[in-house]
């Protein structure tokens, strides 16, 4: 509120103000814990989902490429290609899985982000 000379008054809004912004604190981290939720659930079961080996489709020709840094297809994929490339740099199973792995985490964070949108939208 502003008084008589254009200047913020605090008398009689602190307490009203301050539920106020305990109540956005509370609601942001709700929403914090739910897309945290998703991003979980949804991380650890496509990558329980993650093949451990070539399957059909472009997979191994997208693998491939990503190993050898070259080009899968004329749009050539060129950010999915480098992030599998520090996929397959992990110590960790094959590279094709830690391929699979690292597919199965950007989809993840591509759920999350749908999960957050759709909270803004509502």
């Amino acid at each position: 509120m502003l008084d008589g000379l254009g200047q913020r008054s605090t008398r009689g809004v602190g307490l009203h103000e301050g539920m106020i912004a305990e109540e956005g604190e509370r609601a942001a981290s709700t929403a914090r814990g739910f897309l945290a939720a998703v991003f979980a659930s949804s991380a650890l079961w496509l990558c329980w989902l993650a093949e451990a080996d070539v399957s059909l489709g472009d997979s191994g020709e997208i693998g491939t490429a990503s190993y050898l840094l070259g080009v899968a297809h004329p749009t050539g994929f060129p950010l999915d290609l480098l992030l599998l490339k520090l996929a397959a740099l992990l110590p960790l199973g094959s590279i094709v899985w830690r391929q699979n792995v690292a597919v199965a985490v950007i989809s993840a964070l591509f759920v999350t982000l749908l999960a957050e949108l759709a909270l803004l939208a509502s």
